[in-house]
């Protein structure tokens, strides 16, 4: 194009091009000023779909005051090419500044996410829904202020939304625009979920090859727990994200507001605003009606055979067509209005009622536990244990060998220390990861989870063979454990919206849940008598520790005040529990007498996770990221008189348990 002035603006260069318009930088020399000037291009001129979808975008950023919105100036025609005169932002791209692929400081995620999120229910308020949120149509101006841009794909709500295809961008796509179906206000709720997972690690949620991978990973996949590879995050950050992104729009945040909200009060909650801690906010479900959905796997809303189908009663060709422009232009974000060119650089214990009743009724038991995973061949590698299954033995009884989840070859597998301590004996091979062991009573077999559609609860061997499947669910069902007899597994899921506790048969049958309620409660375990059972709960905005009774009654309230207590375990009299906290800053590993008293921080340096305890009770190993950002294994003396390092290999080692 050789365009050099449009009116009284003057063309100062390119900023970016997509698929169906270019923006270029401009000087109006009526009130001195850079201007962003959005033109359609040429070779659509005739398409009359896209044309009046780029008038909409004008009338609909026109119609919108907001401070967090950008403004737009002007509109018109140059030789029958539309454009738009917008506010040029000189502070760059929320895509540039995430290039580090790190993450942002929780602060900025606060700034960002706070205004967007205001926004977004200014926008709505209006009847308009954006659609294609990303990282590269939010922009910042000199002082660091995000703003909202390109509503390209905005509709407005009173117009029909049920057949229009597909449009968007594949890795912020929501699960309704990925089948092409009715979108509303959560539709943003959750593409904006997504750039909070990515402003909070740097990575894509999801990251399928093709976009056809990645609009099934939308639509069928869980999302990845941030809590197992970014253990320095808030754990309530997952219970947002979750909720944010959850497939049926129905369990979403219901405002693009309360979204922030929650953040809000993770963020303000932390011991030393600005730095990292780990705190939860209140998550129990916006209150409108809602239904459980079953997909239909044999639907006509699916991505078979990696082509991609369009629906919603027959999607009209030149919307196809913007689709595969979109695609077209490098499958990646398109460039919005912004300057590329510069790139910004111990509280009382209290014991109270929980809340928790049991469930009424039983849920379908899960598909049978008999098929035959992988047999895995154990193999020997060097570790640097330090001690021997005998030194281990006299330590902390049992037999002196420890399984756990080490990184190796890009995934995790389990492990279990030779009697030599100088090898690890690998039982798991996979093209997934395999998380928290949990050794059978008699010590003959490891439950675990691993990630096969949607995380999975197996059991194998000790030595590696027998991996079987006993879950198999579109949902997360991990962090099981044994009961004191090994008849039974209890474990957390989401299979029914938030998570609830389950208990079945180590086959996989017999499926009974144990809580029902508006609030998740994870990480369950059995006491050693099988009485009483421990777990996690989201009570008055943060994770407490509570125990009820096996049958899901009485549940009693054991932590509370500032911070986060999760993943108890039992000591092996069952008179007390180990699990990690941030009621004072940073993650440690605390313990408690099971009615609530003798609270006790055991380590004293950041992150510290998942205490299981010796078969003596004088101990509890754990794996910690202290000095480094490899978590490795310790041990500490149950009185935190004496602290051991077990591991210090150049990969990781996570979530230990010392074989009975």
């Amino acid at each position: 194009m050789n365009i050099i002035k449009i009116g009284h603006y003057t063309l100062a260069g390119t900023i970016g091009k997509g698929g169906t318009s270019t923006i270029y930088k401009a000087y109006d020399d009526r009130v001195d000023r850079y201007v962003a000037i959005k033109m359609l291009h040429q070779h659509f001129l005739n398409d009359e779909i896209l044309h009046s979808s780029f008038v909409r975008e004008a009338q609909i950023i026109a119609s919108v005051e907001h401070n967090a919105v950008v403004p737009i100036y002007d509109f018109g025609e140059h030789a029958d090419q539309p454009y738009i005169v917008m506010r040029f932002m000189k502070g760059g791209t929320l895509r540039e500044r995430m290039q580090s692929k790190n993450g942002l400081p929780l602060e900025q995620i606060e700034l960002i996410l706070t205004r967007i999120c205001s926004a977004l229910d200014k926008v709505h308020a209006y009847g308009v829904i954006h659609r294609d949120l990303k990282p590269s149509n939010i922009l910042f101006d000199e002082e660091d202020n995000p703003y909202l841009a390109d509503f390209g794909l905005a509709r407005l709500t009173e117009l029909s939304l049920t057949s229009e295809g597909i449009t968007g961008s594949p890795h912020y796509m929501s699960p309704e625009q990925a089948r092409g179906q009715e979108v509303d206000q959560r539709t943003d709720v959750y593409q904006l979920g997504v750039i909070l997972y990515e402003m909070a690690t740097g990575q894509r949620p999801f990251k399928g090859e093709t976009p056809d991978a990645v609009l099934y990973q939308h639509i069928h996949e869980p999302i990845p727990i941030l809590s197992y590879d970014y253990e320095h995050l808030p754990l309530g950050l997952d219970d947002i994200i979750h909720r944010a992104m959850a497939k049926d729009k129905e369990e979403r945040f219901y405002t693009a507001g309360e979204m922030g909200t929650a953040f809000t009060k993770i963020v303000k909650s932390s011991p030393t605003y600005g730095e990292v801690a780990t705190f939860d906010p209140d998550i129990t479900p916006y209150h409108h009606e809602r239904t459980q959905k079953v997909p239909d796997p044999t639907g006509a809303s699916s991505l078979l055979n990696n082509k991609l189908v369009l629906y919603g009663g027959g999607a009209v060709l030149a919307l196809l067509l913007l689709m595969m422009l979109y695609w077209l232009s490098g499958f990646n974000e398109g460039t919005a209005v912004a300057n590329t060119e510069s790139t910004p650089t111990v509280s009382t214990i209290s014991t109270t009622e929980a809340g928790i009743n049991a469930a009424a009724e039983p849920t379908p038991a899960v598909n049978n536990a008999d098929t035959v995973i992988e047999i895995a061949t154990q193999a020997a590698r060097p570790l640097n244990i330090g001690l021997t299954a005998a030194d281990l033995q006299a330590l902390g009884g049992g037999s002196g060998r420890i399984a756990y989840a080490a990184k190796r070859d890009n995934y995790f597998h389990l492990f279990v220390t030779d009697t030599d301590g100088q090898t690890e004996l690998q039982l798991t091979s996979n093209t997934s990861d395999d998380y928290h062991p949990v050794w059978s009573p008699d010590g003959r077999q490891i439950l675990y989870h691993a990630y096969q559609n949607g995380w999975q609860i197996f059991v194998l061997n000790v030595d590696g063979s027998g991996i079987a499947k006993i879950t198999d669910q579109p949902s997360d069902d991990s962090f099981a454990s044994w009961s004191p007899d090994g008849t039974k597994v209890i474990f957390h899921s989401n299979r029914n919206g938030d998570f609830d506790i389950f208990t079945m048969n180590p086959d996989g049958t017999d499926l009974t849940p144990l809580t029902n309620n508006d609030v998740d409660d994870l990480g369950p375990a059995w006491s050693p008598d099988g009485s009483q059972i421990a777990f996690h709960q989201t009570i008055n905005g943060q994770k407490q520790i509570v125990v009820m009774d096996a049958d899901g009654s009485n549940a009693q309230q054991l932590t509370s005040g500032r911070g986060e207590a999760v993943f108890p375990t039992w000591s092996p009299d069952g008179e007390m529990l180990a699990f990690y906290s941030t009621q004072t800053g940073g993650s440690h590993i605390f313990t408690i007498k099971k009615d609530g008293t003798e609270l006790k921080q055991l380590t004293t340096e950041n992150r510290n996770f998942y205490p299981t305890w010796s078969p003596n009770g004088e101990w509890i190993i754990y794996h910690s990221a202290i000095g480094g950002e490899n978590r490795e294994l310790w041990m500490v003396k149950a009185d935190g008189s004496e602290f051991r390092r077990l591991t210090t290999t150049a990969e990781e080692e996570r979530m230990p348990a010392w074989m009975p």
